[in-house]
């Protein structure tokens, strides 16, 4: 039921009438309270009736701020039920608003509270949303500029100085609100599309009197476009601790705003005068306005008339849009570089609108901004959020198939220019910039190079353009070589791997399945002008993108070139080629079909590819890039005076040739370019996939070369070289490739080992093959290592070591596979015993009693008949004997046999290898000597269960054994030491006199001798060599004394000498050891040890059990015998628990 009017005003009269005599937040409240429950339409007629009281007591003076706050926030509700369609209600209106905003000064904000500052924006917001169309035809002409204008400037100075966002935020949605570039009405105008309008259901009249208020608004608003601009671009570049939902709004009302007064299409109005828009709203007022209006409109134009100069409105003629496009510019670009970066994903969806709404509405009025604009959406292309990236591409995309044009260019030209702009601009850049700008380029380059497409590849066709862009990314990526530790991280000890147990969960990497390994083996590349992981990916994509988009035959031929030109950039060369060939595999889903069919571009392009990569690999693995120097040690060096000699091999002088030693950064220079090389094989396998089998037979022994290197990068890179042609060629593991592939390989060691002076790769195979292969390779490679057998003492010392290392892993190989041999022997011959019943141990002793009972009985028998016949007389004593004695005979003729049994094959190799060793432990090479040592100490191990050949090779190494320990070479002493002591302990008392007459004086002598040095040594002692021999010697004493169960006499003297670390002045690790030896002692002689260590230190004096016994005196009770204290009391109270050996 509808609400009468009368009644209406006779239930609100008391109250305005009170609240105009008594201005009280009270009365404010129940007027405010009165409104509800109230039907608009009966509210709208009496609307000035009850703005009145409102207003009147906003205009009186000295009443609070509260007051004022709930008088605003009644105007608010009041305004949000009726509409104002009264000029002079909106007028009078908006002016108190904006007054009781400002201060007295110019342009600023008055000081008053933030809630009332707030509560006057949400009422003029709500002013503006209730006025009506021809209210706002008429505020934006002339005479109204300069109320707008101080709305405007009180808007933008509370969104620029409040600290408070909320009113950030609610002002700078009321300045969109008076601007009308609100998003609802620019949608409804933009395009002008009467359809649209026909759907949402818009009468033609009201549409057109919409197009004529957003063209006023839009020349009203062009005098306020600088200070707006300019105040929004201070906000969007402020504080950068400012919320994003200012800066989403400040970037979002600039785009508004320009797409609206710098629209193209009044650059075609522009001979249309500012009559012709003044005459089209006569027009509208004479439809829709009341009689005051048309009154107020008279003056508008005598006003107008009586003083057309003093208009503040600007002339929208061509130099304005000029001028003002320059400008514009300027401030976009200032805007665009502090938000474009923002970390919140809205503000850079909002700068992208920006650019969509400028793009689409301003290219003819602002032909100079689209290159930055396009730069910007190129830009965001490789944003992290979907939301960003994909609105950019949207819009790139739409401006692409349209071809927007403008006067000066094109867009496919704008795209061709940027692009080359970032090249040139790309060096200066990854010079200079911080990360964050070097990523926003490289996604930029990106970004063209993908938009361009199938363009791109003829763009490359320009020499200029070819040339700059390789340039750019050379000089991009040079790499670091400054690092020392590259040269030194070596590979773990010989018979170990280089791949982290990590990557491989300990299990060994050959033989681990391919697909499973956890980590890119291929070393992390440390770049000269960044270190970000995003930057080096980014930079990746990029030549990715050169292989899926450019002509692939063109770009190799131009790198290769490159290659060739200049030593400086191969490294950077081999990394681009790379990148590019992965790339182009993108160009498969380009060929695919619905049906899954094989094009004929597809063939054609499969074919190209393998053209390709059969050029670059023997490019790669050419002798002058293959082998390349990686380190400083002998093994490199190069020999002169090769001659034939009668074994057919050739005889090589044993002097080497000068060599001087490489600088590490040309080290670590050769080791990054054969990791790339190594890493770009591995690439090929993956774009050529199953095809790439054709190229094992030229790739896979020069990949396993490399797994051999000493350096770890280098031994890595070859690893994940395998494992990526193990997962391309469809080869479970690194082990079942070279298997598959075992036949090959061992040929080309075979050929190589001929001219290993030359062809020093070949070692390192066999090396690889022993490492990681299984026991079954040995019947393989058994030529071979006959070969290497054969003439291993033709060779300089340099090469010897790659000879022998390939020995050191064979025994390394053959400890591993054949450890337990003997007992797994045994195992399968009482397996053989054991019926297939499977009976129990009782049952198989009681079986093997029968055959004694059987025996026996036979024996019995056997006696029997024999006493019989002699009985009878068929036979005497002496021919029963003669013929017992021929029988055994017989039997034994039988059974015996002149050649010895035939040693496996895993003994036969290992005591090859030790009975070499023989003649080289002598030699002159430190390093091979060290080798020597290291192989024969496998050796023994792996000869360990079998006696009858480990005695006989140990007293053949005996002799120049012994020569070891008098080395000028300490570490080779050690070594020695560690070598006699594991003999001592495989062989048991087969070296006890030696080792007691020869190996144990020497030792002791020693510790004796340096006991006096290692006493008054400072800490830096403990990094010398000798007292490395020093720890050596003693722990081998104590090994060997355990071992052979010495003499009481030999162990009084070895306890006297290590009695003598036990002092609190010795190092600490040596009196930690001292302590763990004379645990030893204690299990052969405690009492003997008793007495010794009283001798040194006596804590307690031993008291006679009887007066009748004379006092025992220890030289321990002496006060010099302190420093022994601590060591010998704990060692004391330890004894206390050993029990009597007795």
């Amino acid at each position: 039921m509808k609400t009468n009017p009368s009644d209406v005003f006779q239930r609100l009269r008391p109250t305005c009438v009170k609240l105009s005599s008594e201005p009280t937040r009270s009365n404010v409240r129940e007027l405010r309270n009165a409104f509800d429950g109230v039907e608009s339409s009966s509210l709208a007629k009496l609307t000035e009736y009850l703005l009145f009281p409102l207003q009147l007591t906003l205009q009186r003076n000295g009443i609070s701020n509260e007051l004022k706050q709930d008088v605003v926030d009644c105007i608010e509700v009041l305004l949000r039920k009726v509409k104002v369609d009264k000029l002079n209600v909106f007028d009078d209106l908006f002016n108190l608003l904006t007054v009781s905003l400002s201060a007295k000064e110019a342009g600023k904000v008055a000081n008053i509270s933030e809630e009332l500052k707030l509560s006057i924006i949400r009422c003029l917001n709500s002013l503006i949303n209730s006025s009506g169309l021809v209210i706002r035809s008429v505020i934006y002409r002339d005479r109204y500029l300069p109320s707008l204008g101080h709305a405007v400037s009180l808007l933008l100075a509370m969104a620029e100085q409040e600290k408070a966002r909320n009113l950030q935020v609610a002002a700078l949605s009321c300045l969109r609100k008076i601007s009308f570039c609100d998003s609802q009405s620019l949608s409804d105008l933009r395009n002008g599309d009467e359809e649209q309008h026909d759907e949402l259901g818009t009468p033609p009249e009201e549409h057109e009197m919409l197009v004529s208020v957003y063209d006023s608004a839009a020349s009203t608003m062009a005098s306020f476009l600088p200070g707006i601009s300019m105040a929004l671009t201070r906000i969007i570049c402020g504080d950068p601790t400012q919320g994003h939902v200012v800066l989403s709004s400040s970037i979002d009302i600039f785009g508004d705003l320009v797409s609206m007064v710098m629209n193209d299409r009044y650059m075609d109005e522009l001979d249309n005068s500012e009559d012709g828009i003044l005459s089209k709203l006569s027009a509208l007022v004479k439809l829709q306005a009341g009689s005051e209006i048309k009154e107020h409109q008279e003056k508008t134009e005598m006003y107008q008339k009586e003083q057309p100069t003093k208009t503040l409105k600007v002339n929208l003629n061509e130099e304005w849009f000029t001028t003002t496009a320059i400008k514009l510019q300027v401030l976009i670009e200032k805007l665009t570089s502090a938000s474009i970066s923002h970390s919140n994903w809205r503000v850079r969806l909002s700068v992208v609108k920006l650019c969509e709404k400028i793009l689409s509405n301003c290219t003819k009025s602002m032909p100079k901004s689209t290159s930055l604009l396009v730069d910007i959406l190129v830009g965001f292309l490789e944003d992290e959020y979907s939301q960003v990236s994909t609105e950019s591409k949207a819009v790139l995309e739409y401006m692409s198939k349209n071809e927007i044009k403008n006067e000066q260019t094109s867009f496919s030209s704008v795209l061709e220019e940027n692009l080359h702009y970032q090249l040139t601009a790309l060096p200066r850049v990854m010079r200079t910039a911080d990360d964050e700008k070097k990523l926003r380029t490289l996604n930029l380059l990106n970004g063209y190079i993908g938009l361009l497409g199938d363009r791109f590849s003829l763009l490359l066709t320009s020499t200029s353009h070819l040339k700059r862009l390789s340039l750019a990314f050379i000089q991009v990526l040079e790499l670091d070589v400054s690092d020392v530790g590259i040269v030194e991280k070596k590979t773990s000890p010989m018979h170990e791997s280089a791949v982290i147990p990590s990557d491989t969960h300990g299990q060994n990497p050959l033989s681990f399945p391919a697909g499973e390994v956890t980590a890119d083996q291929y070393p992390r590349y440390p770049f000269r002008h960044f270190t970000d992981d995003k930057i080096r990916n980014a930079l990746c994509h990029s030549c990715n993108l050169l292989g899926c988009h450019g002509n692939l035959a063109l770009l190799v031929d131009h790198f290769l070139d490159l290659f060739q030109e200049s030593e400086i950039h191969r490294k950077q060369v081999i990394l681009i080629l790379n990148e590019i060939i992965l790339g182009s595999t993108q160009r498969e889903k380009k060929f695919e079909t619905k049906s899954g069919s094989v094009t004929e571009d597809f063939t054609n392009f499969r074919n190209t590819l393998k053209s390709l990569v059969e050029i670059l690999l023997s490019m790669y693995t050419s002798e002058k890039n293959w082998n390349l120097c990686t380190s400083n040690s002998i093994e490199t060096a190069e020999y002169t005076g090769i001659t034939p000699a009668k074994n057919n091999t050739l005889q090589v002088s044993r002097e080497p040739r000068s060599i001087h030693a490489l600088s590490y950064k040309t080290l670590n220079s050769n080791i990054f370019l054969t990791c790339l090389l190594l890493e770009g094989i591995g690439v090929f396998a993956c774009a050529l996939g199953p095809d790439f089998d054709i190229f094992l037979i030229e790739t896979l022994y020069l990949v396993l070369s490399k797994l051999g290197d000493s350096n770890a990068a280098v031994s890595r890179s070859a690893y994940g070289t395998l494992v990526s042609i193990c997962q391309s060629c469809g080869y479970s593991s690194v082990e079942e490739l070279i298997t598959q592939n075992a036949d090959y390989l061992v040929n080309s060691i075979a050929k190589d080992l001929k001219y290993v002076f030359i062809n020093q790769q070949s070692p390192r195979v066999l090396q690889v093959m022993l490492q990681y292969s299984s026991p079954e390779v040995l019947a393989i490679i058994e030529d071979t290592l006959n070969d290497i057998f054969t003439v291993l003492d033709l060779y300089p010392d340099q090469i010897m070591i790659s000879l022998v290392k390939v020995l050191n892993t064979l025994v390394c190989s053959l400890h591993k596979w054949f450890a337990g041999y003997k007992s797994k022997q045994q195992q399968a011959v009482k397996k053989q015993l054991i019926p297939k019943t499977h009976c129990s141990e009782e049952k198989l002793f009681l079986r093997l009693k029968e055959d004694d009972f059987v025996q026996k009985v036979k024996n019995n028998l056997q006696q029997y008949i024999k006493r019989k016949r002699i009985v009878l007389g068929e036979a005497d004593i002496e021919e029963e004997d003669a013929a017992q004695d021929n029988k055994e005979s017989e039997d034994e003729d039988l059974y015996s046999t002149d050649e010895k049994p035939k040693l496996p094959l895993h003994a036969r190799y290992a005591t090859q290898v030790l009975e070499k060793c023989i003649h080289f432990l002598s030699n002159s090479s430190f390093v091979l000597r060290i080798l020597v040592l290291d192989t024969v100490y496998h050796g023994v191990l792996a000869l360990k269960e079998r006696e009858n050949d480990l005695l006989p090779m140990i007293h053949h190494l005996w002799p120049p054994l012994m020569n070891r320990l008098n080395d000028k070479d300490q570490v080779v002493v050690i070594k020695a030491i560690d070598v006699i002591t594991t003999m001592a302990e495989c062989s048991g008392d087969f070296m006890r006199r030696r080792v007691i007459k020869d190996v144990i004086p020497r030792l002791l002598t020693y510790l004796n001798k340096q006991a006096e040095v290692s006493v008054k040594a400072g800490p830096v002692y403990t990094h010398s060599q000798a007292y490395k021999l020093q720890v050596a010697s003693l722990k081998g004493l104590g090994r060997l004394c355990k071992q052979l169960e010495i003499s009481e006499l030999q162990l009084d003297a070895a306890a006297c000498v290590c009695s003598l670390y036990l002092s609190c002045r010795q190092p600490v690790d040596l009196q930690q050891i001292a302590l763990q030896i004379f645990e030893i002692f204690f299990t052969l002689e405690p009492d003997v040890m008793w007495l010794i260590l009283n001798n040194m230190f006596c804590p307690q004096v031993p008291q006679p059990p009887h007066p009748m016994f004379a006092e025992v005196k220890l030289a321990g009770v002496k006060p010099e015998c302190k420093e022994f204290a601590s060591n010998i009391t704990s060692l004391l109270r330890k004894l206390e628990e050993y029990p009597n050996p007795e």
